[in-house]
């Protein structure tokens, strides 16, 4: 009976959390239309520090790429502080979001399915 119960806990703990985190999944608009003219630490807050920065990084300019492992190409979805990048009109995951900066703002976001 105890092991029953433990089970059940245990298969309530992680529907709950799956919810949660489904809640706090990104849209790609809201990515896209959030980020422009943050600063890069702004962005460092919403979405964590970034899996790859360009060679040539300065505080004003540079360029931040979240991707699964580095690898852009991967077609794993990126997760951004345990959330994913969902796009539910096309039912698919953002697999890496690249950052560009200019003058310490971002300039420019793209988006990788």
């Amino acid at each position: 009976m105890r092991k029953a119960a433990a089970t059940a806990f245990l298969l309530l703990a992680v529907l709950a959390c799956t919810a949660a985190m489904a809640a706090e999944n990104l849209t790609p608009d809201k990515v896209k239309d959030t980020l422009p003219g943050k600063t890069k630490l702004e962005v460092k807050e919403m979405l964590g520090s970034p899996t790859n920065v360009s060679q040539h990084e300065t505080d004003e300019t540079g360029q931040w790429i979240y991707s699964y492992g580095g690898n852009i190409g991967s077609r794993v979805p990126v997760i951004l502080k345990g959330r994913i990048i969902y796009d539910e009109v096309t039912d698919k995951a953002v697999s890496g979001v690249t950052v560009q900066f200019k003058n310490g703002v971002v300039l420019r976001v793209q988006l990788t399915y």
